[in-house]
């Protein structure tokens, strides 16, 4: 599941609670991540690059996210322009 800022509403592992939700077992495999804006993209495209590929035969995949309750930057991740980010990120792209 995609999910950007998982924080307040959002926060927790949401895909678990998804699951349970769906009164799917309580084995069934999840994820969720965090790519921003992005989210909801990638958790679509990781799950179709596997049943393309012939890793899996069926995946459940979807992404929520809610800017009006939950502000970008709600989770405290660091931004680009952090000063410790920007130094790391700088000394990466320079090598």
């Amino acid at each position: 599941m995609g999910c950007a800022t998982g924080a307040g509403e959002q926060g927790s592992n949401i895909a678990k609670g998804a699951i349970i939700d769906a009164s799917w077992h309580k084995s069934v495999p999840d994820f969720q991540l965090d790519r921003f804006c992005t989210s909801d993209l990638k958790a679509a495209n990781t799950p179709a690059a596997k049943v393309a590929s012939g890793m899996e035969n069926l995946i459940v995949a979807n992404g929520v996210k809610s800017m009006n309750c939950v502000p970008i930057g709600s989770n405290g991740g660091p931004f680009y322009w952090t000063p410790n980010t920007l130094l790391t990120t700088s000394a990466l792209l320079k090598a």
